[in-house]
């Protein structure tokens, strides 16, 4: 296949899958809210800038997490102000488990951030990585098409915030200590996603434990991170979420880790998306056949994009699809 072409396929898959994970799998909006949602170059965008500045440097997944974290705020901070705004959507995400001086929910700030970081950008990067497994780390887009893709997520961004204010945020702008504490913290984090040295680390003991026992424990822990909405909730949350990137962090660095183990993850997580989908209201008043040929349609995907993956893996032979012992391994890999 033209080497070109290999690179647009992912650029493209990458482009439709953020904003698809982000906003539709979950079920609750209609399908042509799906379509126009999937064209606005706002989260795909995003996910190809992650995914292109990470391996540009020759850096990887903390990198990009990292960077996924610093949209996360950046979106629901200073974009969207959903974090701040006490009539977002007519939902107050300013409560329960309120922060004085902040003006923030502790719950929803940390839902809204982590969900950026875990379902709108690394759950769709890691899926394109896998079917796009041949090409490895590499980039996919040149100079011309990286400026491209960032002056998209711009304009994108900026239309995004009007059309919130004027439409779904009642006139609310933060106040500028607010908006200030959002932009320092995405500064930070954008700080410490390109000062991490690329590099190896040596092996830990043991080996990589079944992709089956990684995807569950994904499916798991993102599945019961947020119990209940309130300071309870939040104290889980601080706990589960450590734990969780802890002992991923520690089965990426025993040999055998490969790209299985990964997309193993990313599909534990995408799969939580078929339970809630039928258990989630939505957004809405629609007749109960289009609420379930929604949350169907919101079931189904996800389930073939599952199967998409392993079938690339299964065909790329036993030496990519299951990783061999390694005396190192990438450090941001």
């Amino acid at each position: 296949m033209n080497p070109l072409r290999l690179r647009i396929l992912p650029v493209l898959g990458l482009y439709l899958l953020a904003p698809w994970m982000a906003e539709f799998s979950w079920g609750g909006l209609g399908l042509t809210d799906m379509v126009v949602g999937l064209l606005y170059p706002l989260y795909g965008c995003a996910a190809l800038l992650v995914r292109e500045v990470a391996r540009r440097t020759g850096r990887g997944w903390p990198t990009m997490l990292l960077l996924a974290g610093a949209f996360g705020v950046l979106q629901a901070g200073v974009v969207d102000q959903s974090m701040f705004n006490p009539h977002y959507l007519d939902f107050d995400f300013t409560q329960p488990a309120h922060v004085p001086g902040l003006g923030i929910s502790g719950i929803y700030a940390l839902s809204f951030v982590v969900g950026h970081v875990v379902v709108s950008m690394a759950v769709p990067i890691a899926l394109v990585e896998t079917y796009a497994v041949r090409l490895g780390p590499r980039p996919w887009l040149g100079r011309v098409g990286l400026t491209v893709v960032a002056l998209l997520y711009v304009l994108a961004a900026a239309a995004n915030y009007v059309d919130v204010k004027e439409n779904y945020g009642h006139g609310f702008q933060a106040a500028p200590a607010q908006t200030g504490f959002a932009v320092a913290l995405v500064l930070v984090l954008v700080l410490l996603a390109l000062t991490r040295r690329p590099g190896t680390q040596p092996v830990t003991g043991g080996t990589a434990p079944a992709p089956w026992l990684v995807a569950l424990g994904a499916f798991l822990a993102y599945q019961f991170w947020l119990p209940h909405e309130s300071w309870a909730g939040v104290a889980v949350a601080v706990v589960v979420l450590p734990v969780a990137a802890l002992t991923l962090t520690r089965w990426s660095r025993r040999a055998g880790w490969g790209p299985w183990h990964r997309f193993a993850a990313a599909a534990g997580v995408a799969l939580v998306g078929p339970i809630t989908a039928f258990t989630s209201d939505p957004y809405e008043e629609v007749a109960a056949s289009t609420e379930l040929l929604n949350d169907a349609i919101a079931t189904l995907i996800p389930l073939l994009l599952v199967a998409a993956g392993w079938w690339t893996l299964r065909a790329t032979g036993p030496r990519v699809a299951h990783g061999a012992a390694r005396s190192a391994v990438p450090s941001d890999g």
